[in-house]
């Protein structure tokens, strides 16, 4: 257990460098969305729903005990492990339209998980798979294949990071840990 909080700590000072690198990159580029078929087609949510979600999925997992194995911790901690590197490597244009205004971050978890150019891949997106291993059944795939769409609908990311994601963790589930 020490080695994935060790882990953890790790990627999470990852993603933050990443986020800044991409931040500062995305200056040189058009402040105006891409186009996204889904950000077309979905009602705009709130955008703190998502964090909302995994809160959500958190109580739950912990309210009714689900047993967390190693090889599911595993699996996330390697995808964002490699997210910084895709954010490096890519950086998008914000999803957000110009017309709204940017929140300047204020809390701790949006200094180090929320940006707006750090979109390729989502991490979000990974712990709603995650979370949905764990749970299972019917409602752990809601929650892997309906919550992340939820990050587009509320702006997050572009539907292409959401399916990055996805493809990245059925990669690594096909490994045996």
């Amino acid at each position: 257990m020490k080695y994935f909080i060790i882990w953890g700590s790790t990627i999470v000072y990852l993603n933050y460098l990443a986020s800044g690198f991409a931040s500062k990159r995305a200056k040189r580029i058009p402040d105006q969305p891409l186009p996204d078929i889904l950000h077309e087609i979905l009602p705009r949510l709130n955008n703190h729903l998502p964090d909302h979600l995994l809160l959500l999925c958190v109580i739950y997992i912990f309210m009714y005990r689900f047993p967390v194995s190693s090889s599911n911790i595993i699996r996330l901690l390697t995808c964002l492990t490699v997210r910084p590197i895709f954010v490096c490597l890519t950086s998008f244009p914000t999803c957000y339209h110009p017309t709204v205004e940017k929140e300047k971050p204020k809390s701790i978890y949006s200094k180090l998980f929320l940006s707006q150019h750090d979109l390729m891949f989502s991490g979000h997106t990974c712990w709603f798979i995650f979370f949905g291993h764990v749970i299972k059944g019917m409602l752990g795939k809601v929650v892997q294949f309906l919550f992340p769409l939820t990050l587009v609908a509320a702006r997050y990311h572009y539907t292409i990071d959401v399916v990055v994601a996805m493809l990245v963790y059925s990669l690594t589930s096909q490994y045996p840990i």
